[in-house]
């Protein structure tokens, strides 16, 4: 399974890929800090889910429409 994790907080971002990668043990898991990376990344690369912070600027808007 990969798993991508975006969250402009660095520690929370860590804190969530800690506890992802001990319920997941098995998963390719990659963080990012910023959204568009993470959308570059993903047309790139197929993920099978994605954890995201809910509240960000605009650009996140974009992220989240991204098919």
């Amino acid at each position: 399974m990969k798993i991508i994790v975006v969250d402009n907080e660095p520690d929370r971002l860590e804190e969530l890929v800690k506890c992802l990668r001990a319920a997941f043990p098995n998963a390719e898991i990659t963080d990012f800090t910023s959204p568009s990376l993470a959308v570059q990344y993903s047309f790139e690369n197929p993920v099978d889910l994605v954890f995201a912070e809910y509240r960000w600027p605009r650009e996140s808007i974009t992220f989240a429409r991204k098919p």
